[in-house]
């Protein structure tokens, strides 16, 4: 939640735009950071390749966008949410 997810930006040519940011639901983040812990320490707990396999999947989709200085959109996250 701290680099807000861009939906849409629109820029004319003397300059003026418009730019809107998916800030997201802050429980349901809340509640999906929290779901990806409890399971990742269940795997580590007990090893399971499924549970190993899910954080790893969506830890691994997330970290690859952070060197990335462009702009993101939506459309981005959206296989890390599904």
């Amino acid at each position: 939640m701290l680099r807000p997810i861009r939906v849409l930006a629109e820029f004319s040519a003397a300059g003026q735009g418009r730019d809107d940011l998916g800030r997201g639901n802050p429980l349901l983040w809340w509640g999906a950071l929290t779901a990806i812990t409890i399971t990742a320490a269940r795997a580590l707990e007990r090893p399971n390749p499924a549970h190993t396999f899910l954080v790893c999947g969506y830890l691994g989709y997330l970290v690859m966008w952070i060197p990335l200085g462009r702009t993101l959109f939506l459309y981005h996250y959206m296989p890390a949410s599904t």
